[in-house]
């Protein structure tokens, strides 16, 4: 038991610790790939809104109308809300950060510094997407004939309906990973057990010899094995140990009688 806890107990510790590290960063990223992709699957669901809020706003601009003045756009945005009733408002800004247009009485409360507003308009893709906690921010970018930015179209979505469904997965996840490493986790103790067999057979044999100074009796092991080898070296050592021992005795016993004399 004193060989286990020094040697293998370590070992399998050792091993379990990064079994432990690389499941959990496996969990950590399957955690986070699982949340994008269903911010992914909403943000394509919603770009049919912005698509038909875009295609208003370029017919508007054909008519000659600046985005500022077309009037009808605020009944749109209500309209197109009701699509989807996680829509919790949706939002239109011009270049500036400016809010012009909204599906609800009050407007866009952000600061045309913030992290959305410089994600609506200053973007690479057009088709845009934030998520944040508790909500999901997603548009499309606005565009005149020359192509210059004109403003932006923002989705305010409430997350809580598919967060309960990223729950459950994550617990589900979290569950596996847990079942994976305790099959694993058998497995390696059973592996480090039989594997170091030989090691602990020859770590037997040194406690053995300091603790009871027991000769070692390599005939009782097998002759193929790591420890029988090692048990007959400590023999050989033990015969050559006593035999100096003997011709050191003597040596100091004439030496002493004459010493008498």
């Amino acid at each position: 038991m004193r060989v286990f806890l020094e040697v293998h107990l370590k070992l399998i510790a050792t091993i379990w610790a990064i079994l432990i590290s690389v499941l959990a960063l496996l969990l950590l990223m399957n955690t986070i790939k699982f949340s994008g992709l269903m911010s992914a699957v909403v943000s394509s669901k919603l770009e049919v809104v912005t698509a038909s809020i875009e295609r208003s706003v370029i017919k508007a601009e054909q008519l000659g109308l600046p985005l500022q003045e077309m009037n009808n756009l605020s009944d749109l945005l209500v309209r197109e809300k009701h699509r989807d009733p996680q829509i919790r408002a949706i939002h239109v800004v011009d270049r500036h950060g400016n809010p012009l247009f909204s599906s609800e009485s009050a407007a866009l409360s952000v600061t045309p510094d913030s992290l959305l507003i410089r994600r609506a308009l200053f973007s690479e893709e057009a088709a845009w997407r934030l998520d944040e906690e508790h909500a999901l921010y997603t548009g499309l970018q606005l565009f005149d004939a020359t192509g210059g930015l004109t403003g932006s179209i923002i989705i305010d979505y409430d997350k809580s309906r598919y967060a309960a469904d990223i729950l459950r997965v994550n617990d589900r996840l979290l569950m596996m990973t847990l079942a994976v490493f305790l099959v694993f986790a058998v497995f390696i103790f059973l592996a480090v057990r039989l594997g170091f067999g030989e090691v602990n057979a020859i770590f037997h044999l040194l406690h053995a010899q300091r603790d009871e100074h027991a000769p070692p009796q390599p005939d009782n092991m097998k002759t193929d094995s790591l420890s029988y080898q090692f048990a007959r070296q400590m023999e050989q050592r033990e015969k050559i140990k006593s035999g100096v021992e003997q011709e050191l005795s003597q040596l100091v016993s004439p030496s002493s009688g004459a010493e008498h004399k």
